[in-house]
């Protein structure tokens, strides 16, 4: 449910304007994560009206629904750089199985 579906390679999204998110990591410890807000890459989308989830997509076929309310009210939810490359979604504040590592979509529904 977006005006234009996007796709980008990784150089596109890393040249892109960043930003620092506070997230949890593996070992349940607070980390800054930098990568692209989340919901600039949805205003480069267009989300329609009438949209209200976004599933997040993780290479290995991992799949989580997070309400667009929510993520829009979400200043600072990133796709953030993985150092072995590719992204994951950090989402502050959000349950631990909105992060998906190895981020390789976001569907808007």
């Amino acid at each position: 449910m977006v005006d234009n579906e996007m796709s980008w390679t990784e150089e596109e999204v890393r040249a892109m304007e960043t930003m620092e998110a506070v997230g949890t990591n593996n070992s349940g410890e607070e980390e800054t994560y930098t990568g692209v807000s989340m919901n600039m890459l949805l205003d480069q989308a267009g989300v329609q009206d009438g949209a209200t989830t976004v599933v997040l997509v993780g290479a290995d076929g991992y799949e989580v629904e997070v309400p667009l309310a929510d993520l829009r009210a979400c200043s600072d939810c990133i796709v953030s750089f993985r150092n072995q490359g590719g992204f994951s979604s950090v989402l502050p504040g959000f349950p631990n199985n909105t992060r998906v590592r190895g981020l390789v979509e976001m569907r808007v529904q």
